[in-house]
C-alpha cells in the first residue's frame, strides 16, 4: 500500500534547494546523561549538554576515552547502572566498536567489535540479559563513496537485498560476538524486545521488506512518503 504525499508538501519539497551555510549539531532526537551533565543526542557522537532548568544548550560533550567513531544511535539501552551503545568507525574495514558507559563517568568501556566490509544503517538495537543484539540490514555503503560523491549522507547508502539480513550478538559478560544470518533482505528501525530463553535470543523487530521509504525534512515541513507497511517479526 502507498500512503501518498499531500500536495502542500511536494509543492514545498520542490522548493528545497540548499542547506543552511552553516549547519549546527542536530542533535534532536533523545536525552541522556553523561557524566553529571544531561545531553541530547542524535545518530552521531556529539552529545549536545544542555541545562535542565532553562534547556539553553551550553556545548559539545567530550567522552573521557578514545573510542573512534563516526556513527551511533540516538538509542542507547540501559541495565544495571550502565548505557550501552556502539560506534560505527568507517574504514576499507569498518568497524562496530560495541561499548557501555557507567553511571557517573564520561569514559566508554568497549565490550566487544568486529568488522565488515558494508556497514548497514543500523538505527536501534536489541538488549538481552546476555547479549547487545544488532540487526545489519542489508542497506548498506562503501565508505569510500561518501568521500568520493558528495551526497547528503544516507544518499550513499545502497539497497542489496541479495546479502540478506545478519544478526550480530555480543555477549555483555565476555565480549565475544557471533552472528546469525537470514536470506530475507529485511529493513527497520526500531528493535521492541528481546529476552534469552533456552540458550537462544528471540528479539522482536518492526520490519519493512525494503528500505523504500522516502523522507523529505525542512525548517517549513516534515513529510513522509511510505511505500510498504511494516510488520512485527520475531
Amino acid at each position: 500500500m502507498i500512503y501518498p504525499i499531500s500536495n502542500h508538501c511536494a509543492t514545498n519539497a520542490n522548493s528545497v534547494r540548499t542547506q543552511e551555510p552553516n549547519p549546527a549539531f542536530n542533535a534532536n532526537v533523545s536525552i541522556g546523561k553523561i557524566g553529571r551533565r544531561f545531553v541530547a543526542q542524535t545518530e552521531t557522537p556529539v552529545p549536545v549538554a544542555f541545562d535542565k532548568k532553562t534547556l539553553e544548550t551550553i556545548g559539545v560533550v567530550s567522552y573521557g576515552d578514545t573510542l573512534k567513531g563516526q556513527v551511533t544511535t540516538a538509542h542507547p539501552h540501559y541495565d544495571q547502572g550502565s548505557q550501552f551503545n556502539y560506534l560505527l568507525n568507517f574504514g576499507r574495514q569498518s568497524t562496530y566498536n560495541v561499548y557501555t558507559l557507567p553511571d557517573g563517568s564520561s569514559e566508554r568501556r568497549l565490550l566487544g567489535s568486529y568488522r565488515t566490509d558494508r556497514p548497514s544503517y543500523i538505527h536501534s538495537f536489541g538488549l538481552s540479559h546476555k547479549y547487545v543484539v544488532l540487526g545489519e540490514f542489508p542497506l548498506v555503503v562503501n565508505p569510500l563513496s561518501m568521500l568520493l560523491r558528495g551526497k547528503p549522507f544516507i544518499a550513499n547508502y545502497t539497497w542489496e537485498p541479495q546479502r540478506g539480513t545478519r544478526f550480530s550478538l555480543v555477549d555483555r559478560d565476555t565480549g565475544e560476538v557471533r552472528h546469525a544470518h537470514t536470506d530475507e533482505a529485511w529493513f527497520g528501525f526500531h528493535h521492541v524486545n528481546s529476552a534469552d530463553r533456552d540458550g537462544k535470543v528471540d528479539f522482536d523487530m518492526i520490519v519493512y521488506p525494503d528500505a523504500e521509504l522516502s523522507v523529505v525534512r525542512d525548517s517549513r515541513l516534515e513529510c513522509t512518503l511510505l511505500k510498504s507497511i511494516s510488520t512485527l517479526r520475531r
